[in-house]
């Protein structure tokens, strides 16, 4: 994987922390080798290629998991750790299994790009001047591998749960293709502004109900939320790179020049007008599977299903779907 925030500094990619040493993943590529009967290369010819790879065995601390680090020095108990562990595990299954497009599901991940400035010039002065916020939503084909980016200023929209709204019901309704009885299945982080909360939840339930679909929001374990979306931003940010920005409108084909094959990016330059207000769709009030001291919270939630059955969610990928009661207002 690349580098989740410290790509302006790197270009490596990065394994995840399997291997705590160069010769434990040594030993591991040799015993694949020997399972599939083919000779291994030798340490230094492997050691080599290894480098000319780009490849780093050791994550930047920044994208280290709070969990991870807590285990390694000693503050995190075993059992808690193994749970973590198998959360991750099984919802990189779920995502690889919908990246075939079994079942006929039009599965996508969706991300908030780091903000960008304008003008952004490599001058001093500038430095000193007043800057619009320039915002990236983007999202992904798993399969198609088609690239989806709604762009922004903060004069035409804010960054709150109405703006990514009324991406997300924009893009199922218009972008997805996907027809009656289908399922559309978003894969997030646990952000709780951007992909958990009430005026999301809201909003996909009542466009679920007019288009007569299931749309299933699956949140990746925390600390291990890397997704296609990053390799995405990474491009744009190295396309970027020593250029001068005078407008906003300058990221529009930036980014849709940022890749060629096998097709350049679907940018959209959004405007105030094309912002909703969801304040008065009220079919949940919260979006909490538990009531009580104790009980699951937002951020335990692991999958959110919208559909003509109401809203159901999960803290658990093997759990029962919860109902959350709702309030049928047409």
């Amino acid at each position: 994987m690349e580098s989740h925030h410290c790509r302006q500094s790197t270009s490596k990619d990065y394994f995840e922390p399997v291997w705590l040493t160069f010769n434990s993943l040594y030993r591991f590529y040799e015993s694949e080798c020997k399972n599939n009967d083919e000779i291994p290369l030798s340490y230094k010819t492997f050691s080599e290629v290894f480098k000319s790879l780009n490849i780093s065995l050791f994550l930047p601390k920044k994208d280290k998991c709070n969990i991870c680090c807590g285990h390694s020095a000693g503050n995190v108990s075993v059992e808690e750790y193994n749970q973590h562990v198998s959360k991750n595990i099984k919802a990189r299954v779920e995502k690889e299994i919908d990246k075939t497009g079994v079942g006929g599901i039009h599965a996508y991940n969706m991300d908030l790009q780091k903000f960008h400035l304008v003008p952004s010039l490599n001058t001093l002065a500038v430095y000193y001047k007043t800057k619009l916020l320039v915002h990236n939503f983007t999202l992904f084909d798993l399969k198609a591998k088609d690239v989806y980016c709604y762009l922004w200023h903060e004069s035409e929209g804010r960054i709150t749960s109405n703006e990514f709204s009324s991406i997300v019901c924009f893009f199922i309704s218009s972008k997805s293709g996907v027809n009656s009885n289908e399922i559309v299945n978003l894969y997030s982080d646990g952000c709780t502004y951007q992909n958990i909360n009430s005026t999301l939840s809201n909003a996909v339930f009542n466009l679920s109900q007019e288009m007569n679909i299931i749309v299933i929001q699956t949140n990746l374990e925390r600390g291990h939320t890397q997704m296609e979306c990053d390799n995405m931003h990474s491009t744009i940010e190295r396309k970027l790179k020593n250029r001068e920005i005078y407008t906003p409108a300058s990221y529009v084909n930036i980014c849709k020049s940022a890749r060629d094959s096998p097709k350049p990016y679907d940018v959209m330059y959004a405007n105030h007008s094309f912002f909703k207000d969801y304040s008065d769709l009220s079919f949940v009030s919260s979006i909490r599977p538990g009531l009580n001291v104790g009980d699951p919270c937002v951020t335990d939630i692991k999958a959110i299903r919208y559909s003509s059955d109401g809203i159901h969610v999960k803290v658990d990928f093997e759990g029962e779907w919860k109902i959350l009661p709702t309030k049928m207002v047409w």
